[in-house]
């Protein structure tokens, strides 16, 4: 991968984390203004409230998940494998990191270990 592409995606890791990093404030600022509004005595009210809170912490759950592939994308940009496939060993294509910039690995070899059941 040349350089400049690399530093291009790095540029968007960057900036994506930022977004999530954005967003996860903006959720925990719900969750807690939600926290303070659970004292209603309509038990209706209450259900939506907690409806709210479970899915803010889903929201919350796979954006962290999203972090943590993205700082570990940043760290094999860093160690200089970033690009290359975990199963093969061969560049990913440009166009599937323009999709997913945190693959690991090429269309190829996802598509297989998508194949094999969850242990």
């Amino acid at each position: 991968m040349k350089q400049e592409e690399l530093k291009q995606f790095e540029s968007s890791l960057y900036q994506r984390k930022r977004n999530i990093q954005s967003a996860l404030s903006s959720e925990g600022e719900v969750q807690s203004q939600s926290h303070r509004s659970t004292s209603s005595d309509d038990y209706a009210d209450e259900a939506q409230i907690c409806e709210q809170l479970e899915i803010s912490s889903q929201i919350v759950t796979a954006e962290a998940g999203q972090l943590r592939k993205i700082d570990e994308a940043l760290s094999r940009i860093k160690s200089g494998s970033y690009g290359k496939c975990d199963g093969c060993g061969e560049e990913i294509a440009i166009a599937r990191l323009e999709a997913l910039p945190f693959a690991l690995n090429c269309r190829e070899c996802q598509s297989e270990l998508d194949k094999q059941p969850l242990t």
